[in-house]
């Protein structure tokens, strides 16, 4: 979108569990945790949200991570050239393919 689309809340995808575009897409970690939560949390919401973090520290703890204590530009560059490729192999007003869900 030639002025930007409000960090892929204005790309619009096939709306697959509630998750209709492509900020809530990624929000959903690509569908893994697409409950919908009521927003100001309750304790309900709460639980979910400590669930769905010991489940990710869980899969990837810590010492995992090789280069935790670098300089924090290197994370910076990581972050600037996953997020340039979030657009890559998606278009809009479409379901995203099994391919783009199972890559990101």
């Amino acid at each position: 979108m030639p002025t930007g689309d409000n960090g892929g809340n204005k790309f619009k995808i096939t709306s697959k569990d509630g998750v209709s575009n492509l900020h809530a897409l990624w929000d959903s970690v690509v569908y893994e945790f697409d409950q919908d939560m009521d927003l100001p949390l309750d304790s309900n919401g709460w639980n979910t949200l400590g669930s769905h973090a010991s489940t990710l520290v869980s899969r990837y703890p810590e010492n995992s991570f090789n280069d935790l204590y670098t300089d924090y530009k290197l994370w910076d560059d990581e972050t600037y050239r996953v997020g340039t490729k979030i657009y890559d192999n998606i278009s809009e007003n479409t379901l995203p393919s099994d391919a783009y869900v199972k890559t990101n």
